[in-house]
């Protein structure tokens, strides 16, 4: 049978939390009677992933990278293998709960003129808890996740959103023929943010589905390297705000937001223990504003 969505999910040394993702992701793919196709990119991972993955999931296609690529470049790979006209990117720490890929299909049917479908994200432990619906972007520029940390009830109704978080989303293949995927510079971290805003410079719009929801663990992979993870997150930052920000916004950033963003970056650094992110973080701005045009 032809797949309705090609499903891409990347892992590494993460099989406790890829068998109950699959297991939810088929059980709902079989409720909702949409066929699907399972791309699973393995980044090196050090446990037997590959090997429990064949054995369990027989149906999914594992393409094995060899060592840690980043998230960007494995998506990248499997969306060159992707077949279905939707394809969907969801975390490896997800669970996917029913009704999830009915409510992608009809949303796609029903709004042919939208490219991109943010789906509601919640937070496994408090499931009562959205982590997020999509991303906006906020008055200075940077672009936010969407009711973070906010209760479920009230639902936020089915409606345009700005750009949708690559931990649980579905894309047109058609869009990413025209203006790819992830900057596989980027690496890990904000890549969907810069796809968000290529996307919207394409004229390519999102669409968010309320009834599509996920229970997101939240940072289960990147938790076993704290400092890489937030070296990953201060680059990243320093490469939209060059990329994205318009000069007055930069020029807000730079005079009146420095202080107190770089500051709870540096307490965050302190709460990992990795003090040199905290002095990097604190340096960060320079090459930002070298890099950034004067009008």
């Amino acid at each position: 049978m032809t797949p309705a969505i090609s499903v891409i999910i990347v892992t590494w040394t993460g099989w406790g939390l890829l068998d109950p993702m699959l297991r939810s992701l088929y059980a709902t793919a079989s409720a909702d009677g949409v066929p699907v196709e399972v791309l699973i990119v393995d980044n090196g991972s050090t446990d037997d992933t590959i090997a429990q993955t064949a054995h369990s999931f027989p149906s999914a296609h594992v393409i094995p990278l060899g060592r840690n690529t980043g998230f960007a470049y494995a998506n990248n790979r499997a969306a060159e293998q992707a077949s279905a006209p939707l394809i969907a990117l969801i975390n490896n720490d997800v669970l996917i709960e029913p009704g999830y890929f009915a409510a992608v299909v009809r949303a796609a049917d029903a709004h042919p003129e939208f490219d991109v479908f943010a789906t509601q994200m919640l937070m496994l432990r408090r499931p009562g808890v959205v982590d997020n619906r999509g991303l906006f972007p906020s008055i200075v520029g940077h672009l936010r996740q969407r009711d973070a940390g906010q209760a479920r009830v009230p639902e936020r109704p089915s409606q345009e959103e700005f750009g949708a978080s690559g931990g649980a989303c579905v894309v047109r293949r058609s869009l990413l023929r025209q203006i790819g995927l992830f900057d596989e510079s980027l690496g890990s971290y904000h890549e969907d943010v810069d796809f968000a805003q290529r996307a919207r410079a394409a004229d390519a719009r999102c669409w968010y589905v309320h009834e599509a929801v996920v229970l997101h663990h939240g940072s289960a992979t990147a938790s076993a390297m704290p400092e890489w993870k937030f070296e990953m997150l201060t680059r990243n930052m320093s490469v939209m705000r060059r990329r994205w920000l318009r000069p007055w916004q930069f020029r807000w950033w730079v005079s009146r937001g420095y202080v107190a963003v770089q500051g709870a970056r540096a307490l965050r650094a302190r709460r990992f223990g990795a003090w040199r992110q905290a002095i990097r973080s604190a340096r960060d701005v320079r090459p930002s504003i070298a890099g950034y045009p004067a009008s």
